[in-house]
């Protein structure tokens, strides 16, 4: 029995796709859709970021641009889901590595399965050091289904 489904989204189009299938299977389900964006951690510290921005010794900071998409991609789907038809959704926003942050999600959660594109939007380090999706496959407790 599914319970919970975990889906991590970054807006790249493996991850709408992965959408449409966590949401047809938590609709059939009845299960909780649980939907999470993880904003990657850059070389300052998030204490130094914030600092920064409170004190407007830079412009916008990135990380603020990236909270702010995150809360719009999860948004997004959100509503997606809840057209599709599934009851029960929740958003998440995490920082830090988003291998690990999934893994942590999916346990902290009780995640019963992890929906994630095949391909997000990373870039060449993602290519040289493996995939997300292949990192969460080897990590995760629970069954994961990659979506190309």
């Amino acid at each position: 029995m599914i319970r919970a489904i975990l889906l991590p989204l970054d807006g790249s189009e493996h991850s709408l796709k992965a959408l449409d299938l966590a949401s047809d299977l938590a609709e059939k389900h009845r299960a909780k859709l649980l939907l999470l964006h993880v904003i990657e951690c850059r070389a300052l510290p998030a204490s130094l970021r914030e600092f920064i921005g409170m004190e407007h010794l830079a412009g916008p900071p990135e990380w603020a641009r990236e909270q702010l998409l995150g809360e719009d991609i999860v948004r997004a789907a959100h509503e997606k889901a809840q057209a599709k038809g599934v009851a029960a959704t929740e958003t998440i926003i995490e920082e830090g590595d988003p291998a690990k942050i999934i893994v942590e999600v999916a346990q902290r959660e009780n995640a019963d399965l992890i929906v994630v594109g095949a391909r997000g939007l990373s870039d060449l380090e993602g290519l040289l050091m493996g995939s997300v999706a292949h990192k969460v496959s080897h990590l995760a407790k629970c069954t994961v289904v990659t979506v190309k």
